[in-house]
C-alpha cells in the first residue's frame, strides 16, 4: 500500500510481521519499540501505519498508544489481501 499521508517528521511503519507460532510473546511490541526509538533518533515526531481492521495487531497498536485517525477502503487492498477495510493509526512520539 502506498501512503501519501506521510510528511516531514513522520515515520511510516510499512510492515511488522511475527510468525503465528511466536505471537503473544512480546516480539511485535519489541519491534515496534525499536522502530519508535530509531524514529526518535532521526528526529521524527509522529509514527503512522496502516492495518487491516480485522488484524489482531490493532489491539497491540492501541495498547502502545496509537490512535485510529481514519477508516479506509481500497479495491487494491481487497485484491491483494482479501480485506478492503483498514485503519490509519498514528502515535505522537
Amino acid at each position: 500500500m502506498q501512503n501519501s499521508d506521510v510528511h516531514a517528521g513522520d515515520c511510516y511503519v510499512d510492515r511488522i510481521c511475527v510468525d503465528e507460532e511466536y505471537r503473544g510473546k512480546g516480539i511485535g511490541k519489541a519491534m515496534l519499540d525499536r522502530a519508535e526509538s530509531v524514529a526518535r533518533e532521526h528526529g521524527c515526531t509522529m509514527m503512522s501505519l496502516l492495518v487491516t481492521q480485522t488484524n489482531r495487531a490493532v489491539g497491540l497498536y492501541e495498547r502502545e498508544g496509537y490512535n485510529i485517525v481514519t477508516n479506509r477502503w481500497s479495491l487494491c487492498t481487497w485484491c491483494m489481501m482479501g480485506n478492503a477495510a483498514f485503519f490509519r493509526m498514528e502515535k505522537q512520539l
